[in-house]
């Protein structure tokens, strides 16, 4: 998803509320487990199924920031996960559901890309008889 200003204000006035007293290193140190241990490939919960896996292995990068935001854009088109989700909605039977979306975006835009998306709902019931059918979905027959 594409930042605008806007967002970057908001994410630093939520940011002020976080407790500054956390050792650096630390952070340092797991987001160094994080990136040797958990990301190429990066499993489900279970531990089982491939959930992303790298192309070409991974890699990282230094950069100056502000020489990052004035350089030229090195590709004609840029693409992003465009994402959202919805409040957990409960219904008047006790069933909460709720739902994320994700579709890939391009700039120049390419309608045809961005149409196709990923949604993900989660349903938590008291009803223990409750089925949910578990499998991956097309809803509009478009593979």
């Amino acid at each position: 998803m594409t930042l605008d200003p806007v967002h970057f204000d908001g994410i630093s006035r939520i940011a002020q509320f976080v407790e500054y007293g956390v050792d650096v290193q630390e952070h340092r140190e797991l987001a160094e487990s994080v990136w040797s241990d958990s990301l190429d490939p990066l499993f489900d919960l279970k531990g089982t199924r491939v959930i992303l896996e790298s192309l070409d292995g991974l890699s990282r990068h230094r950069i100056n920031i502000e020489d990052a935001g004035l350089a030229e854009q090195p590709f004609e088109t840029q693409h992003a996960v465009d994402a959202g989700t919805i409040n957990p909605t409960q219904f008047k039977n006790g069933l909460i559901v709720d739902v994320a979306q994700a579709a890939m975006a391009s700039t120049p835009t390419d309608l045809d890309l961005h149409r196709s998306r990923t949604v993900v709902a989660t349903f938590h019931s008291n009803n223990h008889e409750l089925k949910v059918n578990e499998e991956w979905d097309a809803f509009d027959g478009r593979v």
